[in-house]
């Protein structure tokens, strides 16, 4: 035989073997499901059986393939830590938005004392300007500037009455969308047709 082409002249087999591993190569090599249930190697020099101090019928002298990075350079992608779930929860979403109003009755007032009265019911100074706006009993919206001066009955001439329309209840919504990037929209309202619906 010759041994001029192994590393100082002993075989990797026979420099493993030198104690035949004593108890740790019998305990290494025990009959197991989890080994493939293969005899022990008990442990001492010219025990006999197939699995020797440091080797069983498993090892191989024979090296794997080599490694081989994949295509993309990933191993898989990103899972998300918890910061970024936190970030990310919302985006890229669609709700919908309500909005209900109830009827209301149609009310009388007068277009001077809106524009002329301060909300607690004082006078404005005289000489000073006051604007009036209202929806009348039509629905149209009226606008009206005054000079408040008083006569003696405490109201300028040409104030004028009137009366707002009186309202349906209205029930409308929309959708709000969140994009992957945080941006929000709205679409158009629209009437809500079930307003006692799921929301």
């Amino acid at each position: 035989m010759e041994i001029e082409d192994i590393i100082g002249g002993v075989s990797p087999l026979k420099a493993r073997q030198k104690g035949r591993g004593g108890k740790h190569a019998k305990k290494a090599t025990a009959t197991s499901k989890r080994r493939g249930g293969f005899a022990a190697s008990k442990g001492e020099r010219s025990g006999g059986g197939r699995n020797v101090g440091g080797y069983n019928v498993q090892t191989s002298f024979t090296p794997g393939p080599a490694w081989v990075k994949p295509a993309d350079g990933n191993i898989g992608p990103a899972k998300p830590n918890i910061a970024q779930d936190i970030i990310n929860k919302g985006k890229g979403s669609e709700e919908w938005e309500y909005e209900d109003k109830e009827a209301t009755p149609g009310t009388k007032g007068n277009s001077f004392r809106d524009a002329c009265y301060e909300a607690d019911g004082t006078r404005k100074t005289s000489g000073s300007t006051g604007t009036a706006t209202w929806v009348d009993e039509n629905g149209k919206t009226q606008t009206k500037t005054y000079l408040c001066e008083w006569d003696p009955s405490h109201v300028s001439t040409g104030s004028n009455d009137y009366t707002t329309s009186a309202t349906d209840p209205s029930h409308r919504k929309r959708k709000k969308s969140t994009d992957t990037e945080g941006v929000v929209t709205y679409s158009d309202w629209e009437v809500n047709t079930d307003p006692k619906g799921k929301r």
